[in-house]
């Protein structure tokens, strides 16, 4: 059984482009700034969209109906999809084939579609039909509630009537081609799905996310001149979220659907289909890979659930010797396959591991675990690095407020009437602490020192070596030439054409005061909020040498020696539009 589930979803992920493993694209029509681009970008990646094989997008371009039945093909069927065709059937057709057998499109359907019309453009009120008809439905048979169940598919892929005996059963329609739906509430407050007279229960989930049933319209100007059949989809799409309108009030059922708007539409029905099927046990596989995509161990298979985040999965199933990497994403119900990502361990995390369970163990005492020097390498703040840097400790009294004891099995409020309630005690303690700061730019200078680091220069194309000095805290200077040191000797050689350490500023949490903050390559690494630039010009990787990259030996180096990397130590997000980041900075106590 586990042979058979590996091959599965090794054939999984060859036919569905890859899903989160797929390598990003980029496409010169399609910038950064493009309303659709998060959308399109998602949809490429998992290799339902592509372009046009001259490094665009076109996403203006007009969709025809081939190419959107593909489209929900490759989403939410990709085996079916791949398997008509490495059987050697056209894409065009291979689309329209699946789409018929998953029940995208029906028998006798009121859709303007046959094998002959694939090439004519597809409008907004018929892929608002095919989108409601890959929602999951209550009556749990897999399709839309406001359409009938697909017949069966014979030998040549297409739809035929089911024959009497063979166990299948169509659901009767009306004059459109649909089923009589209607959604209703018992008198106990019970939701139920009546199909032309036979009740069906709607479980909590299914009645709140099944809207077809509704009485209210969606405040469009233009939905009463739809049919039916087309108001039914629409409904419950726009009470998922998945349609909103144009600016002007309507729905624009006639208009066709440029392929910026059917990536938007499709990929809104994938979270519409995730939150319906949230929580839904599903058997995935998982590459475990580090930062450049390269493997760390094998891959895994297990279960999880639809909505479990990947950054959670991984702490889970992280490789001995490795720990889990920054990364974004949750499970979907149209990917069976996903990359964990994760950083080795540094010497200092493989020295805290140590020492934490001979602390447990009793091999050791709490002031000789305090003081141990993997405490130097750590990311972050803590008390050994700022006795390194400062030098001295000193001792202050606080007053700690603890809650007066209750009797076991009793709530604090549970007090027996005329009884005091017990007063909270306070007690004075003595804490020992470290000094965080320099309070003068004289009192800085006296703790500073000058160094002189090999680097990388960047002459044309051509590498040579080179120095860089550096003014930073005495207590660091030789810790940062190892650490220059290394990055020089790295293959990489990632090259630095400037820097800057120690400088007093008005700003006292700037650990350049401290002279435990290196900035890098500044024009080239910008710092950045919200997507606007506060000092730099850029941050490119992988186009400008100078950009520093989140996976490479200087980012790697420096938090192997403690120093957090500006890049994403504050804003938790690898993308620039969001929160705060200071691609240049490089800081001892990670602020």
């Amino acid at each position: 059984m586990k042979r058979k589930l590996a091959g599965l979803l090794s054939i999984v992920l060859l036919l569905s482009g890859g899903g989160a493993l797929a390598a990003d694209k980029s496409f010169r029509d399609l910038p950064s700034t493009h309303w659709a681009y998060a959308e399109i970008t998602r949809a490429v990646s998992h290799g339902i969209m592509n372009g046009l094989g001259d490094g665009t997008m076109n996403p203006d371009g007009t969709l025809t109906w081939a190419h959107y039945l593909a489209m929900i093909s490759r989403t939410f069927a990709p085996m079916a999809y791949e398997g008509a065709r490495s059987a050697g059937t056209d894409w065009k057709t291979a689309g329209y084939q699946v789409s018929a057998n998953r029940g995208y499109l029906l028998q006798n359907d009121f859709l303007p579609v046959s094998l002959s019309t694939l090439n004519e453009p597809i409008s907004r009120q018929d892929v608002a039909v095919l989108l409601s008809r890959v929602l999951p439905a209550a009556s749990g048979s897999g399709y839309a509630p406001d359409t009938p169940a697909p017949a069966p598919a014979n030998d040549n892929g297409d739809t035929t009537a089911p024959a009497n005996d063979d166990g299948y059963t169509t659901a009767p329609a009306n004059g459109n081609g649909n089923a009589h739906m209607t959604v209703t509430t018992d008198s106990s407050g019970d939701m139920w799905l009546v199909i032309d007279g036979v009740s069906i229960p709607l479980t909590p989930r299914q009645a709140a996310y099944n809207p077809s049933g509704s009485s209210s319209d969606p405040p469009l100007s233009d939905f009463a001149a739809l049919d039916s059949g087309h108001q039914a989809a629409l409904r419950r799409l726009y009470d998922l979220g998945i349609v909103r309108g144009k600016a002007d009030g309507t729905f624009g059922g006639a208009d066709t659907v440029r392929r910026c708007d059917g990536a938007v539409l499709l990929m809104r029905t994938v979270n519409a289909v995730d939150t319906l099927r949230a929580g839904e046990v599903v058997a995935l596989a998982f590459d475990l890979v580090d930062g450049d995509g390269k493997p760390v161990g094998g891959a895994i298979e297990a279960n999880a659930r639809i909505g479990d985040s990947l950054s959670g999965l991984a702490a889970v199933y992280a490789p001995t010797g490795y720990k889990v990497a920054p990364q974004d994403g949750k499970v979907s119900a149209i990917q069976s396959r996903y990359a964990l990502k994760f950083a080795p361990l540094t010497q200092a995390e493989r020295e805290e591991i140590e020492a934490d369970a001979q602390y447990r163990q009793g091999q050791i005492s709490y002031e000789e675990y305090t003081a141990k020097d993997f405490w130097l390498r750590k990311l972050g703040d803590n008390a050994r690095k700022r006795l390194l840097i400062f030098g001295h400790e000193y001792t202050e009294e606080i007053t700690v407020t603890e809650a007066a004891e209750v009797p076991e099995g009793t709530k604090a409020a549970e007090v027996p009437e005329g009884t005091e309630a017990p007063e909270p005690t306070q007690t004075t303690q003595t804490v020992t602490r470290t000094e965080i700061e320099y309070n003068s730019p004289e009192e800085c200078e006296t703790h500073m020192a000058s160094v002189e680091v090999p680097v990388w220069k960047l002459r044309g194309q051509q590498k040579s070596p080179g120095t860089l000095h550096l003014t930073v805290n005495a207590a660091l200077a030789e810790e940062v030439t190892a650490i220059f040191t290394e990055i020089y000797n790295d293959p990489e050689q990632f090259p630095i054409s400037d820097g800057g350490g120690y400088s007093w500023r008005t700003n006292s949490r700037s650990e350049h005061i401290q002279g435990t903050a290196i900035d890098l390559n500044v024009d080239s690494n910008y710092q950045v909020r919200d997507g606007g630039a506060i000092v730099g010009d850029h941050w490119t990787p992988g186009e400008d040498p100078y950009s520093i990259t989140p996976g490479g030996s200087v980012v790697r180096i420096f938090a192997e020696h403690g120093w957090d990397w500006g890049g994403n130590a504050w804003a938790g997000h690898s993308d620039p539009s969001y929160g705060y980041h200071d691609y240049m900075h490089f800081s001892y106590f990670g602020r």
